[in-house]
């Protein structure tokens, strides 16, 4: 999708989740290591403050700049 954005001259940005930012990368990193026992609340709030993070870092930034994120 990106590609195809930008062959049509519109601004975008591509991001992957978990991730994405510096915080979130940290996070995602936990969550991807296998030899974390982690239950399942626990994984959900870490998908979502890896969320949080990358909104506030990257997300709300590139669309104040008319980005499709």
């Amino acid at each position: 999708m990106s590609e195809f954005l930008t062959r049509k001259n519109i601004p975008n940005i591509v991001i992957r989740e978990p991730g994405g930012s510096h915080i979130s990368e940290k996070i995602r990193d936990i969550l991807l290591d296998k030899k974390n026992r982690i239950n399942n609340e626990a994984e959900t709030l870490l998908f979502l403050s890896a969320r949080a993070d990358l909104v506030k870092e990257i997300i709300e930034s590139e669309l104040k700049k008319d980005k499709i994120v």
